[in-house]
């Protein structure tokens, strides 16, 4: 039987009907619709961006849910699975909790939290690495965790990000001092471009191009490349471009809900590492997210070592205290480790 069937099974025997993101995602779209806060991990481009890479790189398939009581979905999960593996892939920002309807009651959130809990502990495996729950130090559903399993461990790190309902002055003062130079993006040979819906397929072919040369190789399908790109045509993200002498130095792409953005892309041509390209395009990213009144820039979780050789090890620490650096908010979270 497939965890999808399983899945359905479980909640149909406690009176909820289920229905699968892939077979409707005009309702998961409704009831994005009403949340007042949208994560940009619950859309229905990045987890069709997701669908696609994590399937041809990776072997997992989406099982996304909606949960229905009587004649309203009291929550969705976005979430994927590798059969082959019998594990669930839930990693760095794009799988947290439910995301409940906004007005549940807080005894029907515990109760459907305990539910969908005890639902995975008992008909799926997990590897150290990955972390089913992101939550806050206080939270309630730790209390869960223990009362299923006495013996789980946790893991705990920083996730990083710019609140950009405040004013940019005010932002600018809380980055890291050496950074500040950069804000104005006034320097000589460099050239700050911004695209949306106005990207044309030559930039974004330009910065495909940069991806797979600093990279080494193609490091994913060039489906998930065209999924970026109609997302840029379609406005659901933006993304950021730095020239030098007219030549495409660094790029950064960023995914977006109408309340949060989240810094997906980048890539910087060594040769031009003295220019500071990435502190420019951050700069100018912050500035957007508060144009567009985005509540939230969410520049990812702080890295924590693991068996990754030392040349990655390092790229990854640097980039982790280059994020630092921009950050207005540190919040600190607990990864349940399976």
């Amino acid at each position: 039987m497939t965890l999808s069937r399983t899945i359905s099974d479980y909640f149909s025997d406690r009176g909820y009907k289920v229905t699968f993101r892939d077979d409707d995602k005009k309702k998961w779209l409704n009831f994005l619709n009403k949340k007042e806060i949208i994560k940009f991990s619950t859309t229905n481009y990045w987890l069709d961006y997701q669908k696609e890479y994590l399937s041809q790189e990776l072997d997992f398939q989406e099982i996304s849910f909606m949960v229905n009581n009587s004649n309203n979905i009291d929550f969705i999960l976005p979430i994927f699975y590798s059969q082959k593996q019998n594990k669930l892939l839930l990693r760095d920002n794009f799988y947290e909790l439910p995301i409940f309807r906004d007005g549940l009651n807080a005894n029907q959130i515990k109760e459907y939290s305990f539910d969908v809990l005890k639902f995975f502990f008992n008909n799926t495996k997990y590897q150290k690495s990955n972390s089913l729950l992101k939550l806050d130090e206080d939270n309630e559903i730790i209390k869960m965790i223990e009362e299923i399993n006495p013996r789980m461990n946790y893991n705990y790190f920083n996730e990083y990000s710019v609140n950009t309902c405040l004013d940019f002055q005010e932002i600018k003062k809380q980055v890291r001092k050496s950074y500040k130079q950069f804000s104005n993006n006034k320097f000589k040979d460099v050239e700050i471009r911004e695209y949306d819906k106005n990207i044309d397929e030559k930039t974004w072919l330009d910065f495909k191009r940069l991806h797979i040369k600093v990279a080494g190789r193609q490091t994913r399908s060039d489906k998930t490349w065209n999924i970026q790109y109609k997302n840029l045509k379609e406005n659901s993200s933006f993304f950021i471009a730095a020239y030098v002498n007219d030549i495409l130095a660094a790029g950064a792409y960023f995914e977006k809900s109408i309340s949060e953005c989240y810094y997906s892309v980048s890539v910087s041509d060594e040769k031009y590492s003295d220019f500071k390209l990435m502190h420019m395009i951050l700069f100018v990213s912050i500035k957007k997210c508060i144009s567009l009144k985005i509540l939230k820039l969410n520049l990812g979780d702080e890295y924590i070592a693991s068996d990754l050789n030392s040349v990655d090890e390092i790229k990854l620490k640097n980039i982790s205290f280059f994020k630092k650096g921009f950050s207005t908010n540190i919040d600190k979270k607990i990864g349940v480790i399976f």
